[in-house]
Parts: C-alpha cells; sequence; structure tokens
C-alpha cells in the first residue's frame, strides 16, 4: 500500500477490510477449532481429575453461562 501509483494505493486501501478478512477467513485458525482443540489436548486426557468435583463444575459453568448472558444483554 505504500509503493506503486497512487490509484493503485488509494485501491488496495478501499479494500484493506475485505482483503485482510479474507486472510483470516483462509490462514487463521477459527475459535471454535481452537476451543476444540484445547478440549482434546488439555480436559479430555484428565477428564477423570474432573468427575469428583462434577457438581462444582456444574454450577461453575452455570455461573459463567448466566454472567456471559448478562454481559450480552448490556
Amino acid at each position: 500500500m505504500t509503493r506503486g501509483e497512487h490509484q493503485i494505493q488509494k485501491t488496495y486501501g478501499d479494500q484493506y477490510e475485505t482483503r485482510f478478512e479474507h486472510v483470516l477467513r483462509t490462514d487463521a485458525e477459527d475459535v471454535t477449532a481452537q476451543v476444540i482443540k484445547a478440549y482434546v489436548q488439555v480436559v479430555k486426557p484428565s477428564i477423570k481429575d474432573y468427575l469428583p468435583k462434577r457438581q462444582e463444575l456444574i454450577s461453575s459453568a452455570t455461573t459463567f453461562f448466566v454472567e456471559a448472558m448478562k454481559a450480552l444483554a448490556r
């Protein structure tokens, strides 16, 4: 965007957001894939360690969900 003719620079500047989004969609790992990957690598192998704390985990997850919904409602 800093080299070439003025018209080419303007075109690249106008298309910057579209081009950047395209790069992210084609070359970056999306959030869902990152969450699934983290679960498979970290949580799933040690899931048996969490079973005794099942009620605590469910309570924490419920609290987290409720707070997230409140934040979205604002």
